[in-house]
């Protein structure tokens, strides 16, 4: 993923540039960028039987 830095004035201007940005990434890439930050937020992903296994 290439990281991109960008200087804004205001949120404003912030706000319409992440927008930009975002509505110019195929649906793909979006996705994948999710995932991304969701596993730096939360972790590899657990296996369903091991979060319903009662303890």
């Amino acid at each position: 993923m290439e990281r991109v830095v960008h200087k804004a004035k205001s949120f404003k201007e912030a706000d319409a540039w992440d927008r930009q940005q975002q509505l110019g990434m195929p649906p793909q890439q979006r996705i994948r960028v999710a995932r991304v930050l969701q596993q730096r937020v939360f972790g590899p992903p657990k296996a369903i039987r091991t979060c319903l296994k009662s303890t």
